[in-house]
């Protein structure tokens, strides 16, 4: 086993919100142009199979990351008009 194996399997507990927040990382530091299986895994400090097994596609981490940013959106004490509405979390998802 080599010392990055025994390493990746040090690191057995890493979850999919692991991932998601390490990805969250590269795109700060780096930009979309830089977010990719091999970075993440750097930031991790894990093998790309690992973050593979979570993420299985670069398209499902983008849905993962698309999902991560919604969930951020508060949608309590919305106005009452329907396009006061649209403009507010249009807003919210901005500042997401």
């Amino acid at each position: 086993m080599t010392k990055k194996q025994a390493a990746g399997r040090a690191k057995v507990g890493i979850t999919l919100d692991d991932v998601i927040n390490a990805a969250f990382d590269v795109l700060a530091k780096g930009g979309l142009a830089k977010l990719s299986t091999r970075a993440i895994a750097g930031e991790l400090g894990v093998s790309m199979n690992t973050v593979m097994w979570h993420i299985r596609t670069k398209d499902r981490l983008l849905d993962a990351l698309a999902n991560a940013v919604l969930e951020e959106v508060d949608l309590e004490n919305l106005p009452e008009e329907w396009d006061e509405q649209v403009i507010e979390l249009l807003q919210r998802l901005r500042r997401a």
